[in-house]
């Protein structure tokens, strides 16, 4: 049962946003379920992957040398957990716990008191439980963790239930990506509507730029032409007309790129700003 279990947690971790943080904490995997053992055991939980980004080989890897050999100290794992969060505080992160277990606390704790100070502290995750092959007194026993910590008890009795807790929170992940893939397109529809409108002034600017050196250029042609003013005011008119010309496509360059520079700058932070959200909200453990 244990091989299914973890053919489950791969798989779900195989199926976050690349951008999610994944850890994993083990606890029984020392000693034995036996009296003498029970000591080492119930003190037995240990932090095997760090919250981070997933490397998803090395995190299969680990996975993979644990297996189910003492006794249960799930209350102690809770306690643990808070220390494992201390990065990831709630009010800038969604943090999610699953505790995987096949049966009840066995080692003398209060996990639904641990859980309920787990999710009332600054941490506040949401905590699910796995049930894994759980008695009718252990599904009891979970679902008073799980509700003491804000979240859902499944009980997955075989490998079909079992995945289908998990995509519980895929779905939540995905749901977190088509917001991220949602907002960024109206971040870009928004930058090249306002960029259209940068172009559109520009070529305002240059029409009319062009419009009025036209008519300044045929004005004093034609009072040349008849007679009014002499060849060298028309040249000197013309040396005007041409540096004013160049004056005004300065300003336009200059209007320009500034427009654009803000613009781009905005579209920028927004980004940032999303996917600092996105990743804020995809913490996991």
């Amino acid at each position: 049962m244990m091989d299914i279990a973890k053919e489950a947690i791969q798989e779900f971790t195989s199926n976050l946003p690349e951008k999610a943080n994944v850890g994993l904490r083990v606890y029984g995997h020392e000693g034995k379920s036996t009296g003498a053992d029970k000591s080492q055991s119930c003190q037995s939980t240990e932090l095997v992957y760090d919250i981070q980004p997933l490397k998803q080989s090395e995190f299969d890897s680990i996975l993979h040398q644990f297996e189910p050999t003492g006794w249960t100290p799930i209350a102690l794992s809770l306690d643990e957990a808070m220390k494992d969060f201390e990065k990831f505080p709630g009010e800038e992160n969604t943090n999610l716990v699953y505790v995987v277990s096949d049966g009840i606390e066995t080692c003398d704790g209060d996990p639904v008191a641990a859980a309920k100070a787990l999710s009332e502290s600054n941490i506040q995750p949401i905590i699910n439980v796995i049930g894994f092959n759980v008695d009718m007194d252990g599904q009891r026993h979970l679902r008073e963790v799980a509700e003491a910590g804000g979240g859902i008890y499944t009980n997955a009795g075989n490998e079909e239930q079992l995945h289908a807790a998990f995509n519980q929170a895929e779905e939540l992940m995905k749901q977190w990506e088509e917001w991220l893939s949602g907002e960024m397109k109206e971040a870009t529809d928004q930058r090249i509507d306002l960029l259209t409108d940068v172009w559109a002034l520009e070529g305002v600017w240059m029409n009319v730029n062009a419009i009025e050196t036209n008519t300044f250029q045929a004005v004093h042609y034609e009072l040349y032409v008849l007679g009014h003013i002499t060849k060298a005011a028309t040249d000197y008119f013309y040396v005007k007309a041409t540096d004013k010309d160049q004056l005004y496509d300065s300003f336009r360059f200059d209007l320009v790129d500034m427009f654009k520079e803000r613009v781009e700058e905005a579209y920028q932070k927004t980004i940032e700003e999303l996917e600092e959200t996105f990743t804020e909200n995809i913490t996991n453990e």
